[in-house]
């Protein structure tokens, strides 16, 4: 995995280690690591231990089978454009054979070293499961998830417990159970709660108890903050749970059986129209679903409650008006969608509510199917692309048009109603006669702005269409003309920060060459968790509270829109929740833009500062997105 100027690298890997490693799982990337040097050193071959790679995110192919008790190891040689031969920078030959025979070497000396301690390799695997260090380290012995977020929510983060053989339970006892000083993940605040029986429970006494601890950490612990990944993933912020951190062993009743079932379609033929609620990725799935068959639907702006059911905004409303070219079919496919993603549905009788807003009221948008594009290709992230096309074409079904980077000049954009620009750098996109090259500097990261984004892109939004930029992609559009994006929120602050980073300059002239690497941590980011303040009465925050908890993975920070909607707001340095942050990044934390509508004439131009759908594994993050695509219409 490394480019091939690179030697081969072998454990053991280098700090920081997640703290419910165990000592003999340490001790044993030492025993196999050296058995692997002396074979390389017979063969006077070159290698590197203790650099680079670490052992923190549960993500990495060493780091979740050692969470699950076996005793995982990197093992890499570089090879990255190697192909069959290649010279290396040291005027050497590397060839294909030559690095198998050195996985052939490092996979012999693995073998003889377990070999060699096979009695402890499974004296200690036994151990891990049945005295799990972390009931000695981790102080938090339950975890607890509240019993009144969404049954669709909790059924999918069950689902993933039992994929991973997590065992979770619920009070042995109907009566609820008083437990003070909880760790509420949501605000980060200590609270007295009372556990009831509609709560899960995940005990860290068990058999992968120290799995279970990881995934459910509020914190991470970093032993050392030079690392090589993201350094934050607590599993309730991931899909946005109520929930808690206790340091109390409960009494529970562990079973595999959900205790109440996800919700049932309650819909009837022929009625006035149905109504659904809208928050988890079952009724956007719904939505996707209907929308491919030509279903037209109104989304309500403004809550209400209808036959006794309250209704948030971005509740769907499904009328035959506006229907009629599917006659008695909507009924059907209706049902059909609501069978295959049970969301909150109910057929209804009455366009009357008995408070807020009447069914036919002028605060309902209607959205129709729309036709969606993305860029790929050159320029363009090729992480970023895969998990927005898996997004949509294995999570939602819903189709996309993929739009080589080479082909942007040809692209028909009046027959797109959303085109969709991933992370990258996007130097294709300029106008004929690029501005002169400039450079804005701020605090801790630079924006560089090549030239302006073509007219024809601009005059599309203008005219109607929806451009949703994501991450890094958000650079090429500071400061152009039309598209709302600014560096600085005046001339005063752009003054300020010029006089800081001057400052900062000065200071750092004596720093040390040796010390480069973890100086430039002061400005980094290793995918730490923000709560973000969010204007959920906006579409593109339909179906959330007043706040999200987000995976910060950019370290450019941008001010509010100075027109148009700020969505969602990083308000402070204390909105940093858990993982690493420079602390030159934080200092500069106040009122950042994450979530933005520009209003661009006709069309909209939406922000989203960070890549939410980052490896695709930030659960909470998917319906945002799709209030991107679906919602933010007028």
């Amino acid at each position: 995995e490394q480019y091939y100027d690179e030697p081969y690298y072998f454990a053991p890997a280098v700090e920081p280690y997640h703290e419910l490693i165990t000592n003999w799982q340490k001790e044993f990337q030492e025993i196999i690591g050296n058995n692997n040097a002396s074979y390389f050193d017979k063969n006077k071959l070159l290698y590197f231990r203790n650099e680079e790679f670490d052992l923190l995110y549960p993500g990495f192919g060493d780091t979740y089978p050692i969470f699950n008790g076996a005793l995982g190891m990197t093992y890499e040689k570089g090879g990255i454009g190697a192909g069959v031969a290649i010279k290396t920078e040291a005027k050497d030959t590397l060839t294909l054979k030559e690095r198998i025979d050195h996985h052939y070497l490092t996979g012999i000396a693995t073998i003889e070293g377990t070999y060699e301690n096979a009695d402890r390799v499974l004296k200690e695997f036994k151990s891990f499961f049945t005295s799990p260090s972390s009931n000695k380290i981790n102080k938090y012995k339950t975890f607890v998830i509240s019993g009144n977020n969404h049954p669709n929510k909790i059924h999918d983060l069950i689902s993933l417990l039992k994929l991973n053989k997590i065992e979770f339970g619920f009070l042995s006892s109907s009566k609820p159970k008083s437990i003070k000083n909880a760790y509420e993940y949501m605000t980060g605040e200590r609270k007295n709660i009372k556990i009831t029986a509609k709560d899960v429970c995940i005990p860290s006494n068990q058999k992968l108890g120290i799995l279970a601890s990881v995934l459910f950490e509020p914190k991470t612990f970093l032993s050392d903050t030079l690392t090589y990944d993201i350094t934050a993933w607590s599993l309730p912020y991931i899909y946005g749970l109520d929930a808690y951190a206790i340091e109390n062993n409960v009494k529970l009743e562990l079973k595999e059986n959900f205790p109440y079932s996800s919700t049932e379609a309650n819909i009837d033929e022929n009625p006035y129209g149905y109504l659904s609620k809208w928050g988890t990725m079952n009724d956007l799935k719904f939505l996707a679903e209907i929308l491919n068959h030509r279903v037209t639907v109104r989304v309500a702006e403004k809550p209400f409650k209808h036959e006794g059911i309250n209704y948030k905004p971005g509740a769907l409303f499904i009328s035959p008006r506006g229907n009629e070219h599917l006659g008695p079919k909507l009924h059907k496919i209706v049902q059909t969608a609501s069978t295959n993603h049970s969301p909150e549905i109910m057929s209804i009788k009455t366009g009357s509510s008995s408070k807020g807003i009447d069914l036919g009221s002028s605060n309902f948008n209607v959205i129709t199917k729309p036709k969606i594009g993305i860029l790929a290709g050159d320029e363009v992230s090729s992480g970023s692309f895969g998990e927005i096309w898996h997004f949509f074409e294995q999570q939602i079904q819903f189709p996309i048009s993929v739009i080589n980077s080479s082909d942007y000049k040809s692209i028909p954009l009046d027959e797109l109603d959303v085109l969709i620009l991933p992370n990258g750098n996007y130097s294709f996109l300029k106008t004929t006669m690029p501005t002169s090259p400039q450079i804005k500097k701020e605090t801790g990261a630079s924006l560089l702005v090549n030239s302006s984004p073509p007219k024809e892109l601009l005059d599309w939004v203008n005219n109607g269409g929806r451009l949703i930029i994501i991450g890094s992609a958000m650079k090429k559009f500071v400061d152009q003309k039309g598209f709302g994006l600014t560096a600085y929120e005046s001339e005063t602050t752009k003054k300020e920060a010029k006089k800081i980073l001057e400052k900062e300059k000065l200071k750092e002239r004596d720093r040390k060459y040796g010390e480069r690497k973890r100086d430039r941590l002061k400005n980094s980011v290793y995918g730490s968790i923000i709560r973000v303040d969010l204007d959920n009465s906006h579409p593109l925050a339909f179906g959330y509270k007043k706040y999200y908890h987000n995976l910060k993975l950019e370290k450019t920070l941008y001010p509010l829109l100075l027109k148009g909607w700020n969505v969602g707001i990083l308000k402070n340095p204390n909105s940093v929740i858990s993982g690493f942050m420079g602390h030159k990044i934080k200092k500069q934390i106040k009122n950042n833009l994450i979530f933005g509508v520009h209003d661009a004439k006709k069309g909209k131009v939406i922000y989203i500062a960070d890549n939410i759908l980052f490896r695709s594994f930030w659960y909470d993050s998917k319906v945002l997105f799709g209030n991107a695509i679906f919602f933010v219409t007028d």
